[in-house]
């Protein structure tokens, strides 16, 4: 996947009740093909952790980081930047955003 267009990260803590439809949401994109996709599981203790290996070995451009519960101050995006993406990322520029 050298011509990776876009990295985005989803950070995951116990959201098995949407988490697929985010998923299939995100799949269906017409860019999909050029992203490369971080799960980042913060130690959830639902379906979260399965559901989310199901689609890593769905899609090659999908991957899956499973962290011990980091609390929420350290599952902030600036934790995800300095442990997950930086390593993993293959664009130029992540941007992440948090509601």
């Amino acid at each position: 996947m050298k011509d990776t267009a876009v990295s985005l990260i989803i950070p995951i803590y116990n959201a098995d009740a949407y988490l697929q439809a985010c998923l299939d949401s995100v799949t269906e994109q017409t860019l999909f093909p050029r992203m490369q996709v971080l799960l980042i599981d913060d130690g959830s203790t639902d379906a979260s952790p399965e559901i989310c290996d199901v689609y890593a070995q769905k899609y090659a451009n999908i991957y899956v980081s499973h962290r011990r519960n980091a609390s929420a101050p350290r599952a902030t995006p600036r934790w995800i930047w300095r442990w997950a993406s930086i390593s993993r990322s293959r664009t130029r520029t992540i941007c992440c955003c948090r509601t």
